[in-house]
Formats: C-alpha cells, structure tokens, sequence
C-alpha cells in the first residue's frame, strides 16, 4: 500500500515538473502513470543462468513499493484530480466566479490528501433487539 505521505510526494514531484515543461499537471500524470505502466509491462526476471552461472536479483524489499502500486499511485492522483477539477468547474460555474486553474487543483489534492492514523467502527446500532414471544397454546413465553 501507497502512503499518503508517498502520494503528497508524488503529486509535488509531478507538479514541480508540470511547472518546468510548461503542461498541464494532468498531462504530466498521465505521463508518469504511462512510464511506470511500462515498466511493468516489460516484465520481470528474478534469476538468470547462463554458461554454468547465475545470477539472482532481489525482490522488492520490506518497505519499498512495487512497481504495481506505483501505477496504482499516479492512477489515483489521475482519478482525483479528474474530481476535483470537475467539482472546483461546478462550484465556479455556480458562483459565477473564473475556471480553476491547475494551482486551485493541485491545491485542493494536497488538501484532500490527508493521512488517516486510526479508524473505529461504530455498531451501537447494530445491536439485535431481544424479542420475547408467547405461545398461545400452553402460555409458554421463550
């Protein structure tokens, strides 16, 4: 799993370089979605042999993410900013006031991109009501 941490990270790092190369930050990733999906689908090996010899590549560690999840990472920068966008468009649109720019955007991820320490469910309403029921015949009540 992706830290939100690691995604804050990504999404500065993707709009450092939007800023540089003059595109939009959507552009820049989807380009970083496209790159780390062709990583992927190059393949991979973990051991090798040739001429009586072999070589054996490590795995991903503990605490590193994979190849996979880094796809999985720009793709939900991707789907949120799409969310954003369209909910900043439809919140200037009602208010009369100018389109966001890709700063509003950006902004407003940063914002939504929050890291959640701990979480509870709460089943005070899920409680199964005891019922009593009487049987008519012998006045039994179970």
């Amino acid at each position: 799993m992706v830290s939100t941490i690691q995604k804050r990270s990504a999404l500065d790092d993707a709009w450092d370089s939007a800023k540089v190369g003059l595109i939009s930050l959507r552009q820049t990733l989807r380009n970083s979605q496209k790159a780390a999906q062709a990583r992927i689908n190059g393949g991979s090996f973990f051991q090798v042999g040739v001429n009586g010899g072999t070589s054996t590549y490590s795995t991903w560690g503990v605490g590193t993410i994979t190849a996979v999840e880094v796809v999985e990472l720009w793709g939900e920068l991707l789907m949120l900013y799409d969310y954003w966008l369209g909910h900043l468009q439809f919140l200037a649109t009602q208010n009369s006031t100018p389109q966001p720019t890709d700063l509003d955007v950006y902004n407003a991820l940063m914002t939504a991109l929050v890291p959640c320490r701990d979480s509870y469910i709460d089943a005070t309403n899920l409680h199964v009501p005891i019922i009593q029921y009487q049987d008519t015949s012998n006045g039994n009540t179970w």
